[in-house]
């Protein structure tokens, strides 16, 4: 069976952390860089309506890197598209943490 309905989250393991601790109280900020598009627009969005401080999101002129995932019964297949990520600085002022969690290079949860 095909299926060529998607649907967009956010997410990922440092966006889910941040979620979660927000939700519990903290403060938390999240440092990465997004594309000029749709999907960055959508990325941060999401950052403002959970409250979470987005002063070190780097918008750049690339596209939105993102993970497409199958949904399947069998193991989740993702699909990695990567272009904006490539920018990212990581020397912003990201020392104000108390605690930094990088799932990868290009994106940083602080709480």
């Amino acid at each position: 069976m095909t299926s060529i309905h998607y649907q967009k989250f956010f997410g990922g393991s440092p966006a889910n952390i941040a979620m979660n601790v927000k939700r519990l109280g903290g403060k938390t900020l999240v440092s990465t860089t997004v594309g000029l598009d749709h999907l960055g627009e959508f990325l941060v969005e999401k950052l403002e309506s959970a409250r979470i401080d987005r002063d070190y999101v780097q918008p750049v002129d690339k596209s939105t890197s993102m993970v497409l995932v199958t949904k399947s019964q069998g193991t989740p297949i993702p699909i990695f598209y990567r272009d904006a990520d490539y920018l990212f600085n990581l020397y912003l002022k990201i020392r104000k943490c108390s605690y930094k969690y990088s799932w990868s290079f290009s994106y940083y949860t602080c709480y």
